[in-house]
């Protein structure tokens, strides 16, 4: 009497056998594009430490960011950074583009864009004031 015996690897974080299948991958976006204010992102882009904070929480949660800036609707876009084949995206894949967005949200909120619009004579007399002559900010407002 010959028995077969069959061994399975089971990863019980994804609650499933691995069979050598393919296994049909679920629906879910590897590619989103975020809005953000011109002005906003500008900073953010050229400010190498910002710049670096938001690409390393990124890469946390397996995305990959660009800056868009010069598009008629500035954005960050993110794509996502594991293999489309690996049991990594299995496992995080469905919950990716809402961890990506929650990143991207929570440095966004410690930046605030504010347009105070403001007379040539005030930021004159707040020039004179606080500025020194030789500082690159001693220039008036561009209307």
């Amino acid at each position: 009497m010959e028995k077969e015996l069959v061994v399975q690897l089971f990863y019980p974080d994804l609650q499933w056998v691995l069979t050598g299948q393919t296994h049909h991958r679920s629906k879910f976006s590897t590619d989103i594009a975020i809005p953000v204010a011109p002005d906003l992102l500008s900073f953010i882009s050229r400010n190498e430490i910002l710049r670096g904070e938001l690409t390393s929480a990124l890469q946390r949660v397996h995305a990959m960011v660009t800056f868009n800036i010069i598009s008629k609707h500035p954005q960050l876009e993110l794509k996502m950074s594991m293999n489309k084949y690996s049991l990594g995206l299995l496992r995080h894949g469905p919950s990716w583009e809402t961890n990506a967005r929650r990143v991207v949200q929570t440095i966004l909120e410690k930046y605030s864009v504010e347009h105070i619009p403001m007379e040539a004579e005030v930021w004159q007399a707040v020039k004179s004031m606080w500025l020194p002559s030789s500082s690159p900010l001693n220039c008036a407002p561009q209307s």
